[in-house]
């Protein structure tokens, strides 16, 4: 909060990722005296496009395919990781979970998870983001997993994803089942 007659910084966290050319976002601003929107305009240079965006998805898959941990490895971590760093709840989750489960052309085994056919809690969402989901292409995002995020951004994703994506709680027999 920045009182009034002072001055401070604002941080605003926009993904560039897979954007290219003018860029218009709005910001609205609180003050006493009502809300202020702020415009601003971003110009994003065109990617060096090495390969097609189909060839790069596909090798990109096959890759996760055999190591669900190597979206936070090399050249990956740019996407996947660097977009995360200091960031908390709903942040965190458009930059870290956003890339996959918001995408424009979302795969069709990445799952859209406002659409999940079960019930979820707190403790289903933490299991998935601290040890991925096997057999997936869902990776472990625990730093003690080989992951990118500290037990803090854990707990802020789950809180946001219960607080968000609402479900009646799991009983206990039906969280053994989830898993």
């Amino acid at each position: 909060m920045i009182p009034a007659g002072g001055s401070g910084e604002l941080q605003l966290v926009v993904d560039v990722r897979g954007k290219s050319g003018m860029l218009v976002k709005t910001a609205t601003v609180e003050t006493r005296r009502g809300a202020r929107v702020l415009l601003m305009r971003i110009n994003l240079p065109a990617p060096k496009i090495e390969s097609t965006d189909a060839e790069a998805r596909a090798r990109n898959r096959m890759l996760a395919s055999a190591d669900r941990q190597a979206v936070f490895k090399g050249d990956c971590r740019r996407c996947h990781v660097a977009p995360a760093a200091g960031l908390a709840g709903g942040l965190l989750f458009h930059a870290a979970c956003g890339v996959c489960h918001e995408a424009e052309h979302r795969a069709s085994m990445v799952p859209d998870l406002a659409k999940l056919d079960h019930p979820t809690d707190r403790a289903f969402w933490k299991q998935i983001i601290v040890s991925g989901k096997p057999g997936t292409l869902m990776p472990a995002f625990a730093i003690d997993q080989g992951g990118p995020l500290s037990p803090l951004q854990v707990d802020s994703l789950a809180a946001y994803l219960v607080a968000t994506l609402s479900a009646p709680p799991l009983m206990a027999t039906e969280h053994a089942q989830a898993k």
